[in-house]
């Protein structure tokens, strides 16, 4: 078979032959020959043609070249079967090196090989971390990239209406937050600082603050945990404010450290601690079996425990790592079943028992142990994983030695600033020597409408969250996802950040990326099937706009008639001539409060077009718009936006204003399978829903006497949609 890449000797740069050509002048031919350019023709050739003989042009190593007489069984492995000849080649070919294993390897065989998994393991956590349950919820779950991290995002299964049967009947659903951030706050000083700057009380529950931005609106909330004796304070946030928050504490120079905790939310109407207590009372220890007790004493009643309430529990860890397949423990109501003064009498000690003060002062064990990657693996192939890490190691400190230096001096500040404090945090030397871990559960704030019950919140250290969601799953937990965890939020009208918070930078990032992706959508469709937002004349399609220097309060929608609301629609303010028609569509069962259709000069199909030059991502274009994109973005060209307002902007081009004036946006809408009806959350300015509340009692805008009246237009409709908002 001829070999078809290209030779690099080229006959034209021979300096022999070129002193064999005619002069131009006279067309004569030299009559003599120079032996120097001769024999320098001659070397090149020579040259050129013992590097082809040494190039390599097939895939193959040097023992599979061999004829096959002289084969051998296990060359590969037993080098000593390779003929003297060819055996340093082929060795040297044989051994691996150091971009061989940092590089990803072409299919999966390669892949899988040993030398190549931790490598692998590594490289899939350079753009999105992993949660410690990922493995677990990859086979059961769809994923998806939130917030840098790999998040379960809907279950493979038809769980829809199920989730909200579990969470009202005899079941729970728990949902794995792990992706959450946790701080940890030690030392005197910052301890007595920080309750005063935050106006923080020292009890026994959990508090929320919300930090504000330059124009005194709230940004980001951060919950705060306070350890009384221990002179600590733990605070969790969102993933999407880490460098926000990491910015708020060294601005005021708080020493912190990151904890990398696995939180879980379990949802329940009458059987979160039934689980809890299921789960946690074989593995709780002598001290806290005796807290724990309570729980059945109070007959699982989750009212008596009040909302941000914290619970304590010191759990064995030997009892932890177990394997763990079904739990067959049955409650017993009958002997738990005790008059009401008992209950109290026990509400009572189990807040004396269980507080943040620790089980008889034991220290709270915050590190948890990393579960190894080839645990599933036998002792033979770890042996041999262990010899190919410590040649990984050997060859990345060759490259990151600078590094290295760096770590092991910010280690020694650690351990100085900590051998300080009158209460040290444990290293995981001494983690092992510990037989508890401690698990912090606490009651959220709001309480769950619509019989879902109420929510707790589990705070367990790294190394244990895996093994306590399975131990949660087999008691009778369903595992939901982001999607069903946002539904039963959307049920119970509770707000969910940073989804429904769209006045906050951190909302508004969430919302771009969101409108880029239905933006994508959108331009793949033909340009004769999608609609033309302008002549609906809706400048926000995609991307709501909220002022950044004004209040914003939510409310909750009610549908009145038919029709469902959607994420992004408009909210808007009736008149008294819109009282009169509904008035007189309930009799007739007619609605026909519409906007009338705009004529544009603009082309929906110039959209694509427009949206390259605004955001860089090319669909459906055609060679000609783009080369002209690359004209334009070079500065050759000119040209004005005919549809969009500006190159900074998703925001639309319209010709008109509305006649009805907007107050807000609907952050997310939804049919209600409970109520039978449409839904949503509404974000609307402050001051003009006050206006709006006073004038409606004089003008009778006002159903029944105690909803208000409110106006929502959908971005793909030009029909005003009756909604009743119930605010007190």
């Amino acid at each position: 078979m001829r070999d078809k890449r290209k030779d690099l000797y080229q006959i034209n740069n021979d300096p022999y032959l070129k002193s064999i050509q005619p002069d131009k002048t006279t067309g004569a031919i030299p009559q003599f020959i120079n032996i120097h350019k001769f024999l320098e023709s001659r070397a090149y050739e020579l040259r050129h043609f013992t590097n082809i003989l040494q190039n390599k042009y097939t895939s193959k190593l040097e023992h599979q070249l061999l004829p096959k007489h002289m084969r051998r069984r296990a060359m590969a492995h037993n080098y000593y079967r390779i003929p003297l000849r060819i055996r340093f080649k082929s060795l040297m070919e044989i051994q691996p090196s150091e971009p061989e294993i940092l590089s990803r390897s072409r299919c999966r065989k390669h892949r899988r090989k040993l030398r190549f998994l931790l490598n692998q393991y590594e490289m899939r956590q350079r753009q999105h971390k992993w949660t410690e349950s990922h493995v677990w919820h990859a086979k059961r779950f769809r994923m998806k990239e939130f917030w840098g991290y790999k998040v379960a995002y809907k279950s493979n299964d038809k769980s829809g209406r199920t989730v909200y049967r579990l969470c009202q009947r005899n079941s729970a659903c728990i949902y794995d937050q792990s992706y959450m951030q946790t701080l940890m706050i030690e030392g005197q000083e910052h301890y007595n600082r920080i309750i005063k700057s935050l106006d923080l009380k020292e009890c026994n529950q959990v508090q929320v603050r919300w930090i504000n931005n330059e124009y005194s609106q709230p940004e980001f909330p951060l919950t705060f945990v306070l350890f009384k004796e221990q002179r600590q304070v733990l605070v969790t946030f969102h993933p999407a404010n880490v460098v926000d928050a990491q910015n708020y504490f060294k601005g005021r120079n708080y020493q912190f450290s990151n904890l990398n905790m696995n939180t879980l939310q379990i949802m329940s109407q009458n059987c979160s601690i039934q689980h809890i207590f299921n789960v946690l009372e074989p593995l709780c220890d002598e001290e806290s079996s005796k807290s724990i007790q309570l729980l059945s004493n109070m007959l699982f009643d989750q009212t008596r425990i009040n909302n941000n309430e914290i619970l304590v529990f010191n759990v064995k860890t030997e009892e932890l790592k177990k394997n763990f397949r079904m739990n067959e423990r049955v409650f017993n109501y009958e002997s738990a079943a005790i008059n009401q003064q008992n209950q109290t009498q026990a509400q009572e000690e189990l807040r004396q028992q269980i507080n943040l003060n620790g089980m008889n002062l034991k220290p709270i064990k915050w590190i948890g142990t990393q579960r190894t990657t080839f645990t599933h693996r036998k002792d033979n192939q770890r042996n041999k994983i262990k010899h190919l890490i410590v040649k990984l190691k050997k060859m990345k400190e060759q490259h990151d030695s600078n590094r290295a230096e760096k770590l092991l001096k910010l280690n020694n500040k650690i351990r100085c600033q900590n051998n300080d404090n009158d209460l040290k945090m444990k290293d995981e030397t001494e983690s092992e020597t510990l037989d508890y871990t401690t698990v912090i559960i606490y009651k959220n704030q709001y309480q769950l409408s619509n019989n879902f019950g109420a929510s707790f919140q589990i705070l367990i250290p790294q190394g244990y969250g895996l093994n306590l969601l399975r131990r949660f799953v087999y008691s009778g937990c369903k595992p939901i996802g982001l999607k069903e965890y946002l539904a039963i939020n959307m049920e119970v009208m509770n707000p969910v950040y940073p989804f429904d918070y769209l006045q906050t930078q951190t909302g508004q990032k969430q919302g771009v990326v969101k409108a880029h992706q239905d933006l994508e959508i959108y331009c793949k469709r033909p340009a004769s099937k999608r609609i033309n937002y302008q002549v609906y004349n809706f400048s926000n399609p995609f991307l709501q706009k909220f002022k950044l220097n004004q209040a914003q309060k939510f409310i909750n929608l009610f549908s009145y008639s038919r029709g469902v609301a959607q994420s992004g629609a408009m909210i808007f303010l009736p008149d008294q001539n819109d009282i009169i028609q509904l008035k007189n569509a309930s009799l007739k069962h007619m609605w026909n409060l519409e906007e009338r259709k705009f004529e544009t000069s603009s082309k929906n199909k110039k959209f694509n077009f427009e949206y390259a030059l605004i955001s860089g991502n090319c669909f459906n274009l055609s060679k000609n718009d783009l080369s002209s994109v690359q004209k334009i973005k070079n500065g050759e060209m000119k040209y004005d936006l005919k549809i969009f307002k500006s190159k900074d902007s998703l925001e639309l081009q319209t010709s008109e204003q509305l006649k009805r004036k907007s107050i807000g946006y609907i952050t997310r809408g939804a049919y209600s399978q409970i109520r039978g009806k449409s839904i949503g959350i509404g974000l609307v300015e402050q001051n003009l829903f006050n206006e709006y509340k006073i004038d409606a009692g004089f003008k009778g805008l006002r159903l029944n006497g105690n909803g208000y009246l409110l106006l929502i237009r959908n971005a793909n409709s030009l029909r005003y949609l009756p909604f009743i908002c119930y605010d007190k």
